[in-house]
């Protein structure tokens, strides 16, 4: 079956091809068919047709040379979203020079690139002699054959071009989803298409989304989120609180650590690598630590605005530039209300992403990054390693402390991101032999140390730490939206109350962090965001975007939304691949409309549902 399978998808993948040969070709047989009905004498036009082959073929081999990078980061094909960061093309140019499997590629695609140069030169110089020493008579019969050749070759070029014979419709990314195997189908694409077709849709879009009314999607929202939870475990866990700080807000420090990388995979759950993260798995028995929480998005600045903003992501939208000249309300706002110092820490530089500027136009007092660090910490374009991260802050904070004031620090890490670099001369030990997880186990050995030097301080007891991942990793997870991409720890651990622990289970986001952390410290605010109270709000159902696609889970079913209406409906305990999209319709119709109705009110920016903590607590 695998065989047939892999069959399939070989010439579903040449038809793919056979669309992008057809485009490029297209123009060079149009003028040179036209150039037959009129002279002889086109030696002029060869050369220039011959070099805007080398051109297009050279730029469809970048494609696909870095198509395969891409695909084993995010496991999608190359698309536009690999141009994010187009601004930022110094950081992203040291990040591939930086790690040798990037270089490896670009060795292959010089590699390919010269001896294609080479060829296309000696089939030119053939083509050119060829025409030299043809001194063909015009005649009726040459015209004739002339135009046959030129529709023969036309048609084959139109429904190359087409890539199905269908009428309604050419082929589109859809056709290549043929089976059950999401690798399979990703595999019959072609990067070059699937890159140019996301370039055609954002040409195209306003980056307007419209998938209802705004009226509508307030109604289903308010239907979706005014849920009380009915979990005994987290009631139970409030009421421990409460009974031992009282309903009054608590006025404790907050340091929320977002963790590059950092998905539960990594701390054993869900078959994920064990043994780790000694440190994480620690500190979640000592924690309330929520099991089911998914990250908004797969990049590091979804992570950033969702968790700090409570707000999720948008389909290939970088929040961080789209918002910057638009009122947000964070954490660090409500915060600087209530007299905290806030402050971001970053391993780099400060304006990658746009971070920087983002956070100083919302709230952040100050932005720590590569800029402040001593030269000699900066050991790769990811700046300072995780240890010194943490290292660096715990003087700033004993000196805010020590002016009496309360303080709100986030934190980026940064190590456990290509290209990966273990410090030296720390006194950390790695257990495994692989650098991917060797890089992981320091991460979590610097979480570690920083708890471990912080419970030396006198602030330490009087702070809340909240932990919880940017985005995951692809572990190759059977979906072609790995689960291991999205599902995050969300640890919040409180040393004052380090016996109020448990695990729970409720369904809820990255976005929900703030919100949750808020409403067990009691803290008052107006929540304007679409993230909320999971001790007191019952999320059905949770969403999450990639660049191309949407996601929606509840506690047992899994629904992707692809493009060109491409749904499949998983039962994904047991990462199983049976596509149910039939069988429940009832159940797709009310992912898709809590997918759609959030995603449209995250477009209207009118969120009239806001939730007063002190009302509901």
């Amino acid at each position: 079956m695998l065989w047939n399978e892999l069959a399939m998808a070989f010439i579903i993948g040449l038809r793919f091809d056979f669309v992008i040969n057809s485009y490029i070709l297209l123009l060079p047989f149009t003028l040179f068919g036209i150039a037959s009905f009129i002279t002889n004498k086109i030696e002029l036009l060869t050369k220039i047709i011959f070099i805007y082959l080398w051109f297009a073929y050279s730029i469809i081999l970048l494609i696909l040379c870095s198509d395969i990078p891409y695909f084993i980061q995010f496991y999608s094909r190359l698309t536009t979203a690999s141009l994010l960061w187009i601004n930022d093309s110094k950081y992203m140019l040291a990040m591939i020079f930086g790690e040798k499997s990037f270089i490896v590629y670009l060795i292959i695609f010089i590699t390919l690139g010269l001896s294609a140069t080479y060829y296309l030169i000696k089939v030119k110089r053939k083509f050119i002699a060829s025409i030299l020493t043809t001194n063909e008579v015009k005649n009726k019969t040459s015209y004739i054959l002339n135009f046959l050749i030129f529709t023969a070759f036309a048609l084959i070029l139109i429904f190359g071009i087409r890539g199905r014979l269908g009428r309604k419709s050419p082929i589109r990314t859809g056709s290549a989803y043929f089976c059950s195997n999401q690798t399979l189908n990703k595999l019959a694409l072609n990067p070059a298409f699937t890159f140019f077709h996301s370039l055609i849709t954002d040409l195209k879009s306003n980056k307007r989304t419209n998938f209802m009314s705004t009226e509508k999607a307030i109604k289903l929202s308010s239907m979706f989120l005014n849920l009380k939870n009915n979990d005994s475990a987290s009631l139970a866990i409030k009421n421990k609180w409460d009974s031992l700080y009282g309903k009054k807000p608590v006025r404790n420090n907050i340091v929320i650590v977002i963790m590059e990388s950092m998905g539960s995979f990594k701390l054993g759950k869900y078959n994920g690598s064990n043994n780790l993260c000694p440190n994480l798995n620690r500190i979640i028995q000592e924690s309330i630590y929520f099991d089911n929480i998914y990250t908004a998005g797969i990049h590091t600045f979804n992570g950033i605005y969702s968790t700090l903003f409570s707000n999720p992501s948008k389909f290939k939208l970088q929040p961080l530039e789209e918002y910057l000249n638009e009122a947000q309300y964070g954490i660090a706002q409500t915060l600087k209300n209530n007299g905290y110092t806030t402050m971001y820490f970053t391993t780099h530089d400060p304006e990658f992403d746009n971070v920087s500027g983002f956070l100083k136009a919302n709230s952040y007092d100050k932005i720590y990054s590569e800029n402040d660090y001593p030269s000699n910490w900066v050991l790769s374009n990811n700046g300072i390693p995780d240890d010194k991260l943490f290292e660096y802050a715990i003087p700033i904070l004993n000196n805010i402390n020590k002016n009496g004031n309360m303080f709100f620090a986030a934190f980026m890490t940064g190590s456990d991101h290509k290209p990966y670099i273990l410090p030296k001369g720390i006194g950390f030990k790695p257990k495994s032999k692989e650098l991917d997880k060797q890089i992981t186990e320091y991460a979590d050995w610097s979480i570690g140390r920083f708890l471990e030097k912080a419970s030396k301080e006198t602030w330490y007891k009087n702070t809340t730490f909240v932990f919880i991942a940017d985005h995951g990793v692809n572990l190759g997870h059977t979906y072609d939206m790995p689960l291991s991409y999205h599902r995050s720890p969300l640890i919040i651990y409180t040393p004052s109350a380090n016996l109020i622990h448990d695990t729970l289970y409720n369904l809820g986001g990255q976005i929900d962090a703030v919100p949750t952390v808020l409403g067990l410290l009691n803290i008052e605010y107006i929540n304007k965001t679409l993230g909320v109270n999971l001790f007191k709000i019952n999320r059905p159902f949770m969403y999450f975007c990639d660049d191309e696609k949407a996601a929606c889970i509840d506690k047992e079913y899994y629904l992707i939304i692809r493009p060109e209406n491409k749904e499949t409906l998983y039962r994904y305990k047991n990462l199983k691949t049976d596509n149910f999209i039939d069988s429940f319709p009832f159940k797709v119709d009310s992912m898709k409309e809590y997918t759609y109705s959030m995603m449209q009110l995250m477009e209207s920016k009118r969120i009239k549902k806001q939730f007063h903590l002190q009302a509901i607590h």
